[in-house]
């Protein structure tokens, strides 16, 4: 099964991207970092949840996905969005976007470089980038593992 194909059939059964504390965080360091109404590309922006909560706090949000049942739920809330591979390149001209957003993205594309030079390429010089990674190694994550859980369910 391709990965498309896995990440669509998640967002059918109701899988939905939570706002944790990692998100809570990153939205304090958006706000001190950047002006409302700046333009902001979420990569990977799943069914809109988190590009929602941004666009509350007055920015010009862009949302893109590989998943084309995310883009559908996130389309049907009014999100500002399409179906995109990143690993294929950022269908954006340069210096498009004030703001990228790349929430738990980077460790599942294929070639992160060529995703960051794409992002580079986007953003405004002195844009700035918000991105997570997991911590596989946190506590919670490990004994998910031992009780034979994905922590990424």
């Amino acid at each position: 099964m391709k990965a498309d194909q896995r990440e669509n059939l998640r967002y059918e059964s109701g899988i939905r991207c939570e706002i944790n504390s990692e998100e809570k965080i990153m939205f304090n360091f958006l706000e001190k970092y950047s002006e409302p109404n700046s333009k902001l590309l979420d990569i990977g922006c799943g069914t809109g949840d988190i590009s929602r909560e941004i666009e509350k706090k007055g920015y010009n949000v862009t949302g893109i996905d590989f998943s084309s049942t995310a883009i559908d739920i996130a389309k049907k809330s009014g999100l500002n969005c399409n179906v995109v591979d990143a690993d294929e390149g950022l269908p954006f001209e340069k210096d498009s976007f004030d703001l990228v957003w790349a929430g738990d993205l980077i460790e599942h594309v294929f070639d992160p470089l060529f995703v960051f030079e794409e992002i580079n390429r986007v953003l405004v010089p002195n844009g700035y980038l918000f991105i997570t990674v997991p911590n596989d190694l946190h506590i919670a994550n490990r004994l998910k593992i031992l009780f034979g859980k994905s922590y990424q369910e």
